[in-house]
């Protein structure tokens, strides 16, 4: 019986997954979801793929990855292709980080809205 071998991981790659994992976290401070940064980081990495091949290489289902890059999308991080709308292009991290950085001020501007609206009409509460 033969045995294959398998390589040795070597301290290189294990310092890289361990700087792909602390990107994620710092995206999640970002507002993103550890699997929307999972795909965002694919993205960077790897370049433009279609969802199938998403789905395959994050071991995952097509609409979640759909679902996904729906959000990715919304907040600027990610684009459809231009020749091939049906791959997903990476938007460069620093623009992408920019737009995440603005649909949060956006939202804590809402939020602030809200805020005095609701302090207005509850006034008469107390």
């Amino acid at each position: 019986m033969m045995f294959s071998v398998l390589p040795v991981p070597s301290a290189r790659d294990a310092s890289r997954v361990n700087d792909i994992e602390l990107i994620i976290k710092r995206l999640n401070e970002f507002g993103l979801s550890e699997k929307d940064a999972q795909l965002y980081v694919h993205l960077l990495k790897y370049g433009p793929k279609r969802a199938v091949d998403l789905a395959r290489s994050l071991k995952t289902y097509r609409e979640d990855v759909n679902r996904r890059c729906a959000r990715l999308i919304d907040v600027g991080m990610i684009v459809k292709g231009f020749e091939d709308l049906a791959r997903y292009v990476p938007v460069e991290l620093d623009e992408a980080l920019e737009s995440a950085l603005r649909a949060s001020q956006n939202e804590l501007r809402r939020l602030e809205r809200t805020k005095q609206e609701l302090i207005k009409d509850a006034s008469w509460i107390t």
